[in-house]
């Protein structure tokens, strides 16, 4: 179903009101049960690894991100961030359809941990002066490192604003916002210790991956102009990420891989009919004047 009209693209208080309080009850039951769920299982795969665990190296981006106390605000925002998107959306459609991205991509994180199970060396830091990371520490002592899952979600639901914030007539400072929070997240893998960076760049190339393929398949609401930005975004993300881990040491023909797999989203884009989140398609113009007769000239290659 459409959105109904009063809840028109006007980014006011008021209007985010009422778009929040259009099937209340399921989305804070949805998002509590899902994010229950999550940690059931990401503990219970975190307890019992099938292999040996594996350190994740650190590069040299970890030395230029040093650990700050402050970090830990941004990160424990991400679950508050997450939930934003659900409480948003206009209809049951893009609920399901962003509940079902985000089922994927735990279950995506969750299998590589089954299979891969990985931890990160222990950081030269006196956690007795830092009593606020006693649980966090505790909580991620076994591992469940690479991808970071913390930033896989926080670039999954930057696309997903990304989509959502211009239907909501959000001004660009507010989208600013989004990519800004997104990064701080991301940042905070890292200046808390809780990640090295190839746990996070392998977190938002698998965050870009996820949020790039459920785009495609949930459009827009009908009459909603499709917006190339997002997935524009998830191919700037891919490879980058892919450049990163290649000079932070992963060999070159996996990096170039990677590298290339943002390509495929291009090509699809380019040559699937109808298409039209990445480049524009057009099917049919108006014409100039309701009685001309005009035609199309176009070059087929």
């Amino acid at each position: 179903m459409s959105a109904p009209s009063s809840l028109a693209p006007v980014f006011t208080l008021r209007a985010l009101h009422r778009r929040a309080c259009q099937d209340a009850p399921l989305k804070a039951l949805g998002t509590a049960v899902a994010m229950t769920g999550f940690f059931i299982l990401y503990f219970a795969v975190q307890n019992h690894p099938l292999h040996p665990v594996v350190t994740v190296p650190e590069t040299w981006l970890d030395h230029r991100i040093p650990f700050a106390p402050w970090s830990l605000f941004p990160y424990f925002s991400l679950w508050a961030y997450i939930s934003l998107v659900p409480a948003l959306l206009p209809d049951r459609r893009q609920l399901l359809g962003f509940a079902a991205g985000c089922v994927v991509l735990a279950a995506a994180g969750l299998a590589i941990f089954l299979l891969w199970p990985t931890t990160i060396p222990a950081p030269a830091i006196d956690w007795s002066r830092h009593p606020g990371f006693a649980f966090l520490n505790q909580a991620d002592a076994a591992g469940n490192a690479c991808p970071s899952l913390h930033v896989a979600f926080a670039v999954f639901t930057a696309l997903w604003f990304a989509r959502l914030l211009p239907t909501l007539g959000a001004p660009r400072l507010v989208q600013l916002a989004n990519l800004a929070w997104a990064a701080l997240i991301v940042h905070s893998t890292l200046a808390t210790k809780q990640h090295v960076a190839l746990d996070a760049l392998c977190g938002a190339l698998l965050g870009a991956w996820i949020a790039s393929l459920n785009l495609i398949a949930v459009p827009p609401p009908p009459g909603t102009p499709s917006l190339r930005r997002p997935l524009f975004t998830a191919v700037v993300v891919i490879k980058l990420s892919a450049l990163l881990l290649w000079t932070a040491g992963l060999p070159f023909l996996p990096s170039l891989a990677l590298f290339l797999t943002g390509g495929a989203l291009v090509l699809y884009q380019m040559f699937t009919p109808h298409a039209g989140e990445l480049v524009r398609v057009r099917t049919r113009f108006a014409p100039s004047t309701p009685d001309a007769r005009e035609v199309w000239l176009t070059l087929d290659d």
